[in-house]
């Protein structure tokens, strides 16, 4: 955490959340539930620990998924089925953020089961654009510096998308780092926590906290040589905005002292890794939330309703081929990870699309998810006054070689805030340290 944060009371870190809020998210829509009068009475108790006992999150403002229970709070899950849902317990993830000293705002917005409808939340960097994903909410609610730290979650791209398009930090760490219990479940062998931020240190911290029982590899410290970075290209079918792929490329290379290599995803893996994992994904949510549609169908959108019947079809014989299938192709990815120590890509195809043309491709995410390998997102500057970022990935259990390099970009680069706060925002450059300046505007 920065000195400056450090040094602020938790009341007035909140007062501000809670004020930002009221003058602003009834436009941005991030947030389902705010638990004002909680969070006042939280902060005065944090106020009254002395300096040398304060936690490491001390006084951060922080919003949780409505897919996490939050005691006496609006978890509903994105459904009106359970609009009206308000959980008497904390979840695991809330539960270590409290201990830590962080105070909840409020439970934002999600799109329906973390999966199909989405949240009437709007893009702060442009409120007709789409925020991302399931922890649409969640990303706006740091982008719109309502909070210092928020949570979602990541089943395909859930997590990266939308900070991605938000223009915050997000981190998808390593599958099952982050205890799941008390959340909404979708498909545990892929459901993983996200955490998303402005501030480097907050993120560090909040992923520590959240992570104190799981075995990761390295430190805080663990640096990746630039001959230890790979470029990897698209390897999916969908369409990529040139501008922003040409902006992340420019971005790996500089990290990589120059030109990094480039990366290639075995064929078995390129070929087989969507089929594999929405297969495991339909079974699981007919298995996890069939009841729901027998007892509320007709306040299902027909997406959702067709992710059920495809996981009625497929059956158990199906679930368990697709599981051995991940296995094989995280071996076959193992050759790739051998070599370089982070992977670099496209955290999303392009900007962010209008609300109206949905939430984004999946693809640059979705392998992995599949997977369970950390994945960091990253902004690396602005097209079109909208945000762009660079995706990290790296072999299970080491996130902090994400975080080593997330660094080197921060300390270069600060995103503007958007329109909506300050009126300042437009193209941004990113003065990346370099024998021969690199600039990274784009704006055609």
């Amino acid at each position: 955490m920065s000195r400056k944060n450090s040094d602020e009371g938790a009341s007035s870190r909140t007062e501000a959340a809670l004020t930002s809020i009221a003058a602003h998210d009834f436009r941005v829509r991030s947030f389902c539930d705010v638990r004002a009068a909680p969070a006042r009475s939280d902060a005065t108790a944090l106020d009254l620990i002395p300096s040398s006992h304060r936690n490491a999150l001390h006084g951060v403002p922080v919003a949780i998924k409505e897919v996490f229970d939050v005691a006496g709070c609006h978890c509903g899950w994105g459904t009106p089925i359970h609009a009206d849902r308000v959980p008497d317990e904390d979840c695991v993830v809330v539960t270590r953020l409290k201990a830590a000293g962080a105070v909840v705002i409020g439970t934002t917005a999600s799109t329906e089961y973390a999966m199909a409808l989405a949240a009437p939340t709007g893009n702060p960097y442009s409120l007709d654009r789409t925020p991302g994903a399931s922890s649409s909410g969640s990303a706006a609610a740091v982008a719109a510096q309502f909070v210092e730290l928020a949570i979602g979650s990541q089943t395909i791209g859930s997590g990266i998308r939308p900070a991605a398009y938000c223009g915050v930090l997000g981190l998808k760490p390593t599958h099952g780092a982050i205890p799941l219990q008390g959340a909404m479940p979708l498909s545990a062998p892929l459901d993983h926590v996200a955490i998303m931020a402005r501030d480097l240190s907050i993120l560090e911290a909040a992923f520590n906290v959240l992570s104190c029982d799981a075995s990761v590899s390295g430190t805080a410290s663990a640096e990746v040589p630039p001959s230890r970075i790979g470029l990897l290209p698209p390897w999916f079918t969908d369409p990529v905005d040139e501008r922003v792929w040409r902006r992340v490329r420019t971005a790996v290379d500089w990290l990589a002292g120059g030109a990094a290599a480039t990366v290639t995803i075995p064929t078995k893996v390129r070929v087989g890794e969507r089929e594999c994992l929405e297969t495991i994904l339909a079974v699981d949510m007919w298995r996890n939330h069939a009841a729901d549609e027998h007892a509320g169908g007709d306040a299902m959108s027909p997406q959702l309703k067709a992710w059920f019947d495809r996981g009625r079809q497929f059956g158990d014989a199906a679930y368990e081929r697709e599981l051995a299938r991940r296995e094989e192709l995280s071996q076959a990815m193992e050759a790739v990870f051998n070599e370089h120590a982070v992977v670099a890509s496209l955290a999303t195809t392009g900007l962010a699309p209008l609300r109206s043309e949905g939430t984004g491709s999946r693809a640059p995410q979705r392998l992995w998810s599949l997977l369970g390998c950390p994945a960091l997102a990253v902004p690396i500057g602005m097209i079109d006054g909208l945000p762009v970022a660079v995706q990290l990935i790296a072999r299970p259990g080491h996130e902090w070689s994400l975080i080593a390099l997330a660094r080197r970009i921060a300390s270069s680069f600060t995103m503007p805030p958007p329109q909506l706060l300050d009126g300042t925002v437009g193209p941004a450059k990113m003065a990346l340290p370099h024998a021969n300046p690199i600039n990274l505007e784009i704006t055609a």
